[in-house]
């Protein structure tokens, strides 16, 4: 949970409409029928907005296989850090990247 999802929990700043949360991670429960490259049962991070509940639908471009012997703790940190990574270390600019999937 995100500083943002803490304020908007507390009344503080308007939440967002997709709900709390921008990251997380699980396990697939459905897919549909365009998704090739996920399984049912198989460990995901993803990013996508609320993401802080119990069953979260998304795009599967926006879904990462993990490894078992990552916690989904730390797995669900990686998205949002890695975009920080990307655009603050990396100084990646628009334009540069036109596919991430």
């Amino acid at each position: 949970m995100s500083e943002k999802d803490v304020l908007s929990a507390l009344g503080i700043v308007d939440a967002p409409k997709a709900g709390l949360g921008l990251e997380t991670a699980g396990v697939i429960r459905r897919t549909g029928p365009n998704v090739k490259d996920l399984r049912v049962g198989g460990r995901v991070i993803l990013f996508g907005g609320g993401s802080f509940s119990t069953i979260v639908t998304t795009a599967g471009q926006l879904c990462a296989k993990i490894p078992d012997n990552l916690d989904f703790n730390d797995g669900a940190t990686m998205p949002v850090s890695a975009i920080y990574c990307l655009i603050n270390v990396g100084r990646l600019e628009k334009g540069q990247v036109t596919n991430l999937c």
